[in-house]
C-alpha cells in the first residue's frame, strides 16, 4: 500500500520522494530508505518512475542500541546514591542528577548557571577552582578534589568530587564525566578522633 501511495504522490505532484520502509516477507527485519522520482520524457511530461533504495538498517540498529545505552545512563545516574556531573569540551556543565541538586541544595537550573561555585567554602574555592582548571587545560587522567560546602544555618558538608575525560572515536577529547561523594559523616567522625 505505501509503495502505491508513494508512486501515486510522485506521479500527481512531480516530486521526489523520500521515505523509510520495512522490508518485505523477503527482507524481514531490515529498514529501507526510499527515493522515488518522476521518469520524464524529452517533452518534460511524467513517462514512469525511477527509485533507489538503501538498506539503513545498521544505522537503525545502531540508533536504537544508542538510545537505550544513553536510557540507561539516565536510569543510573537520575537513582544513583552519588551525584554525577557533566560538562562539554570546554568545561561548561551539561548535566547534573539528582543527587548533585541535593548536596548542593539547589535546583538543577542554578547548578546549570554555574552558581554551585557560590556553595563552596570561601577558603576552598581557589583550590577547586585552580584544580579544575589545571585538569580543563593539561591532559591529566584524572581530578580528585575534597572540599566543603556551605550552606544555610551555617551547616557545613565535606565532598569529594572526581572527574574523568571523555573521548571521541578519533580519540579527541569530548567532555568530562565525574561523581561527587558526600563525606561528611566521616570527616565529622575523624573530628571527634
Amino acid at each position: 500500500v505505501a509503495i502505491r501511495e508513494s508512486d501515486a504522490r510522485v506521479v500527481a505532484e512531480g516530486i521526489p520522494v523520500t521515505y523509510e520502509q520495512t522490508g518485505s516477507p523477503v527482507a524481514a527485519g531490515h529498514t529501507f530508505l526510499l527515493t522515488k522520482s518522476p521518469y520524464r520524457n524529452a517533452a518534460g511530461e511524467i513517462h514512469g518512475i525511477i527509485g533507489i533504495a538503501r538498506d539503513i538498517s545498521p544505522q537503525k540498529r545502531a540508533a536504537e542500541v544508542l538510545s537505550e545505552s544513553a536510557e540507561r545512563f539516565r536510569t543510573l545516574a537520575a537513582n544513583s546514591p552519588t551525584g554525577i556531573y557533566e560538562a562539554d569540551a570546554h568545561g561548561k556543565f551539561i548535566y547534573f542528577n539528582n543527587k548533585c541538586c541535593e548536596l548542593f541544595e539547589m535546583s538543577r537550573e542554578k547548578l546549570m548557571q554555574e552558581q554551585g561555585w557560590r556553595t563552596i567554602h570561601p577558603n576552598d574555592v581557589a583550590l577547586v577552582a585552580e584544580g579544575w582548571q589545571r585538569f580543563l587545560s593539561n591532559d591529566e587522567e584524572s581530578l580528585s578534589v575534597e572540599f566543603r560546602l556551605q550552606l544555610p544555618g551555617p551547616r557545613i558538608k565535606y565532598v569529594v568530587a572526581s572527574s574523568l575525560p571523555l573521548y571521541g572515536e578519533s580519540g579527541a577529547k569530548t567532555g568530562y564525566i565525574g561523581n561527587l561523594t558526600d563525606i561528611t559523616e566521616q570527616r565529622l567522625t575523624q573530628l571527634e578522633l
